[in-house]
């Protein structure tokens, strides 16, 4: 009996072999797409600013409701609630001026006056 090895060539033209590689190189670049644009959220969400906790207080704008003189207490209004502070800046502090927070001990707020114009 004889056996005959049969080899089939095949070559492919037309435009089906460039349009299949076109379409891969797509979807290859839309996976690529996908996969940065979440690992660039969850960067984002590890290092944006903090919304809870005592230290997102920290470098907000309140507004004096008493006088507070340097190195003395008083009450300012942040976010809508009112806290004890205590004026550590060199400046005497106004009824109705602007405040920064630089800190907080407990339920005391540390604060120094804010001379920048703000728009509310």
């Amino acid at each position: 009996m004889n056996t005959q090895l049969l080899y089939y060539t095949s070559t492919v033209t037309g435009k089906g072999p460039l349009i299949m590689l076109i379409i891969g190189f797509i979807v290859i670049l839309l996976i690529i797409s996908i996969v940065i644009y979440f690992i660039s959220k969850i960067i984002t969400s590890q290092t944006r600013k903090r919304y809870t906790g005592p230290e997102s207080i920290i470098n907000k704008i309140g507004i004096a409701k008493t006088v507070i003189k340097a190195n003395e207490k008083g009450t300012v209004s942040l976010d809508g609630m009112l806290w004890g502070a205590i004026n550590l800046g060199p400046e005497k502090i106004e009824k109705y001026d602007n405040t920064l927070v630089i800190g907080r001990k407990g339920t005391m707020l540390q604060i120094k006056k804010f001379n920048k114009k703000v728009v509310r």
